[in-house]
């Protein structure tokens, strides 16, 4: 990722995703699916070498996700 001052963040994560056959039918035909429509958590992993975005180095983080027909929309987590 890169933020609007230009400095670059490496997010990677793995994930587990499910969704129903009917589901991916909505989505195939144009619908949104919404975080309580399909399975979608991952683990979250953050680096950067951004001075003043170096915190996000140590950050354990969770994330759900929607699926939209103009791509996936994640929300992440940090654990405290």
């Amino acid at each position: 990722m890169e933020t609007s001052g230009g400095q670059l963040i490496l997010m990677t994560y793995t994930a587990r995703l499910k969704i129903s056959p009917e589901a991916r039918a909505r989505l195939a035909a144009g619908s949104d699916l919404g975080v309580d429509e399909i399975y979608s958590r991952m683990l979250v992993q953050f680096e950067t070498s951004a001075r003043d975005l170096a915190w996000l180095n140590d950050v354990v983080a969770v994330g759900v996700g929607e699926r939209h027909v103009t791509g996936p929309l994640y929300h992440i987590y940090e654990l405290a």
